[in-house]
């Protein structure tokens, strides 16, 4: 009913502005329309940016006005499909002496809901025996009928999960609001003084999880509601002055997390199966996923919050400069530095230390760049474009103070064994140099050729510490050629190949050496004799040796591209896109890409009324990686 009131009042204004039109100079476009929505299996991957396929149908509202009157100029224009799918834009201009520009936009994201069911993978009738009938007995507090068999199996499966869920359908609502306003004085010609304005807001519920004691081994979900603002300030002033022109903006971003903090209650390091009667998890369990390496005071468990996204602030300076060297030449310099300051790393609530916080300080990440752009059209048919970029980023270290572990501990040399405590190296500090060239040789009036060179060097100062690549290098070679063989036909058709020396990569991450060889024909994985005699960081983790990535060693990019106008009112065009990835150098496996696109589309417009647009898009991609089942029973 509230769609057909809006569709009268806009028709009113059609009536309206035709008679206006007389006395005023104006412009009135109104679009109207529909559609019928359906949907099979989960619209959270074919739909994930439309709103409206919930619905059995939707109209679709749409219209532009525009109004020139003298020395000013009004241009309106917004579409609107449902509440959670919306646009509208608007300027205003006086004698180019003021102008005001505002914008809105809101969509709907949905998101997925991870059942967890995986987890309970290794819950099998092979592992800690079986039942008929439910057990009640606390030695059995994972008992379920896993995979609907009728039969009880757990009790040894330490790989579980629990959900303290409140929703089951997730979404997040984007609007965002922008605003720019210009002064230009004609006391100071070439001078103009702006003001912009970004507003962002995210509204919705999303699933938070959280991980106890061993990864990924005790899971636990909840519901978590999405309350975030950002706003960000940007005054700025652009000079032009004979051959230069030079530009300052400052940019001041704040970010407010409202959203609702979700607590979890984490049990002690003891584990969910009780071992005899002193177990405090035997009392007051809450369920299979939780467990922690730290006793509440009520020798049970205690509550904590996790998935919190903390409040920040970002402070940045940005330098621009042109100067139109002549007619064939140009350069571009441009400098940038900015602060992002965590606003609640010095917080602690209740008690709860790093787990909230209470770093002691905000910290901070520190952003350096410096750029350049040199464009030169040393021939009439060539022209050359060069690039180059710094940038530096320097993090906060901080020292993690962790409660020590609740029972006495000596290493192999009889020292005390339960401090953790550490400084943990910021994983930001990294330089990256960046070179390139683009060479434009206008061969003939049919044939276009391009050729291009890129050189990137990144390297991580802690990298060591958080066991990554310290450094990489990365070539990229470009050939392109573009073929006009006849007027209306235009062949497009470009390849890229990327090499990479030294890949990103976790090192140490996944797999004993023993398992690694297993892969490629080796003897099989022997454990330690007397596990309980030995480090279980040792045993376990100490154990991984693979390195893993998921970065290419090397990437072939093809493309093809067919624009032919039929005539003035069809055209067609065609694309072809292809790219191979792979990396041979992590261990035990070859990590492989291999994406395929294609698609046409047929254009037609008969009159100036109506235009046709009909296409058919093709996707394919395969991925191969190394997957690691969970097998561990604690």
């Amino acid at each position: 009913m509230k769609r057909l009131l809006l569709l009268f009042v806009v028709l009113g204004l059609v009536l309206a502005g035709q008679a206006w039109a007389e006395e005023k100079p104006f412009e009135l476009e109104v679009s109207v329309g529909g559609s019928l929505n359906d949907y099979d299996d989960s619209p959270n991957r074919a739909a994930e940016y439309k709103s409206q396929v919930d619905m059995d149908s939707s109209w679709y509202l749409g219209g532009k006005f525009r109004l020139d009157v003298n020395d000013f100029i009004l241009n309106l224009e917004g579409r609107y499909i449902e509440k959670e799918d919306q646009e509208y834009s608007g300027s205003l201009d006086f004698r180019r002496l003021f102008s005001v520009k505002s914008s809105f936009s809101r969509f709907w994201h949905r998101l997925d809901r991870d059942l967890m069911k995986n987890l309970q993978a290794t819950a099998t009738e092979y592992r800690g025996g079986t039942f008929d009938t439910p057990q009640t007995s606390p030695l059995y507090p994972d008992m379920a009928d896993v995979d609907g068999d009728g039969i009880y199996e757990g009790a040894s499966a330490a790989v579980w999960h629990d959900s303290y869920e409140t929703h089951q359908k997730y979404g997040i609502r984007h609007s965002f609001w922008t605003n720019e306003a210009v002064l230009r004085l004609p006391a100071l010609p070439g001078i103009q003084i702006g003001f912009k304005h970004r507003f962002e807001e995210r509204r919705g519920w999303d699933q938070a999880r959280t991980l106890s004691k061993c990864s990924s081994c005790h899971v636990a979900a909840y519901s978590r509601h999405i309350k975030e603002y950002t706003n960000d300030y940007i005054p700025y002033i652009e000079a032009r002055l004979g051959q230069w022109t030079l530009k300052y903006s400052f940019m001041y971003r704040s970010f407010n997390s409202g959203d609702d903090v979700p607590r979890h209650v984490y049990l002690n390091d003891q584990g969910p199966a009780p071992f005899g009667t002193v177990n405090p998890a035997a009392s007051g369990f809450p369920g299979p996923g939780a467990l922690n390496y730290e006793f509440g005071d009520d020798n049970i468990g205690d509550e904590y919050p996790f998935a919190r996204t903390p409040d920040s602030e970002k402070w940045q300076h940005l330098v621009k400069a042109k100067w139109d060297i002549s007619s064939f030449q140009s350069l571009n310099l441009g400098f940038v530095y900015s602060e992002a300051q965590n606003e609640n790393s010095d917080e602690a609530e209740g008690g709860v230390g790093n787990l909230y916080g209470d770093f002691g300080k905000e910290l901070e990440v520190d952003y350096t760049a410096f750029t350049g752009n040199w464009h030169w059209r040393f021939r009439k048919d060539m022209t050359l474009t060069v690039k180059a970029k710094y940038h530096n980023m320097d993090g906060d270290d901080v020292y993690v103070d962790l409660p020590p572990y609740g029972f006495p501990i000596v290493d192999e040399n009889g020292n005390d064994a339960t401090n953790f405590d550490f400084e943990r190296k910021s994983a930001y500090d990294e330089d990256e140099f960046i070179l390139a060239a683009d060479l434009s040789w206008r061969y003939s009036r049919e044939w276009l050729f391009r050729f291009g060179y890129e050189l990137e060097y990144t390297d991580r100062d802690n990298a060591e510490e958080h066991h990554v690549t310290e450094d990489t290098t990365e070539h990229l070679f470009k050939l392109g050629a573009t073929w006009k063989p006849r007027h209306g036909l235009k062949v497009k058709a470009d390849y890229n190949f990327l090499y990479v020396n030294d890949p990103y990569a976790y090192k140490h991450a996944a797999c004993p050496e023993e398992a690694i060889a297993t892969t490629v024909g080796g003897s099989d994985f022997t454990p330690v004799p007397n596990l309980s005699d030995s480090w279980y960081s040792l045993v376990v983790y100490g154990r991984r040796q693979a390195e893993t990535s998921n970065q290419p060693e090397y990437a072939h990019d093809l493309g093809l591209k067919v624009d032919y106008i039929l005539n003035a009112q069809a055209s067609v065009n065609a694309y072809l896109k292809y790219h191979y990835a792979k990396n041979n150098n992590t261990d035990g496996y070859d990590w492989e890409q291999d994406t395929f696109m294609g698609g046409i589309n047929l254009n037609f417009i008969p009159n100036e009324k109506i235009g046709i647009n009909i296409g058919y898009n093709y996707f394919w991609d395969q991925y191969t990686s190394m997957l690691c089942s969970a097998v561990y029973h604690g």
